[in-house]
């Protein structure tokens, strides 16, 4: 899983002054089965499990928070391709 989070991570860099990136696990022991380091700093343990049961998250899953603080996309796809597809289509200058 590690690798699949880093290549989304790595799509989404050019956006880096507009975007940050965070992974949210219900766990430390998760996160380190994941490849996260508990000193990566862009890690976040929801040890209680609290926005996992708000958001009714079961599966591993891709959550785009737009701006305002609205949920902008989820997707247990774990690849960029949705992620780009919707900044594409939300973001797209004519």
């Amino acid at each position: 899983m590690a690798s699949a989070l880093q290549a989304i991570e790595e799509s989404v860099a050019f956006l880096r002054e507009h975007l940050r990136v965070l992974y949210v696990f219900p766990s430390q022991a998760y996160a380190s089965d994941a490849g996260m380091s508990e000193y990566d700093p862009k890690l976040i343990v929801d040890g209680l499990e609290k926005l996992h049961a708000t958001l009714g998250i079961r599966e591993p899953e891709i959550v785009y928070l737009r701006p305002d603080g609205y949920i902008g996309l989820r997707t247990q796809v774990l690849h960029a391709k949705p992620l780009l597809e919707y900044f594409r289509l939300i973001y797209a200058h004519n």
